[in-house]
């Protein structure tokens, strides 16, 4: 009840009641391994495994709740990367291109990924307190990105910030 809206809320880090906008984009997280190892892509897949997941970032509950996948945190997704490539963790799960700028930093050359198949989505959206207030908020922000979409404003607000 301190604030009148967040960006970006998923699901995942909401708990009570919310007035939401419709979904600005899908957040797809895939899993990263090492070259030559299978792919993996379904969270089922994880079990048994160390998993490195980055501290701060909102993952699926199939996946940081599953008993049977051992999670280690990690700082950042550069040093996730590593991990990975050095065989202290079986699998990296990020999104996409997060992850690939964490490849293209970290600079090593036996990580990859099963493009076009993701481990999990999640809806981004900008949430409002569970009020008339909010709901006329969330209202009057989903016109505005649905004109924003149609007249390619949005598109290059989101190309900016890749």
């Amino acid at each position: 009840g301190e604030i009148d809206a967040f960006f970006p809320a998923l699901d995942v880090l909401i708990e009570k009641d919310k007035a939401a906008t419709e979904p600005m984009y899908i957040k797809e997280d895939f899993a990263f391994t090492r070259t030559g190892d299978p792919e993996i892509k379904s969270i089922k897949e994880l079990e048994g495994k160390k998993v490195g997941i980055t501290a701060g970032y909102p993952y699926v509950k199939e996946l940081t709740t599953n008993p049977n996948i051992t999670i280690e945190v990690g700082p950042d997704d550069v040093a996730n990367i590593q991990k990975l490539s050095k065989g202290r963790i079986d699998v990296f799960v990020v999104e996409e291109k997060t992850g690939l700028k964490a490849l293209e930093q970290s600079a090593v050359g036996n990580v990859t990924y099963p493009k076009g198949s993701p481990l999990s989505q999640q809806k981004v959206y900008i949430a409002f307190q569970a009020n008339e207030t909010g709901k006329v908020q969330a209202e009057k922000f989903s016109k505005a990105l649905q004109e924003m979409q149609q007249d390619g404003t949005f598109g290059k607000i989101m190309s900016a910030a890749k």
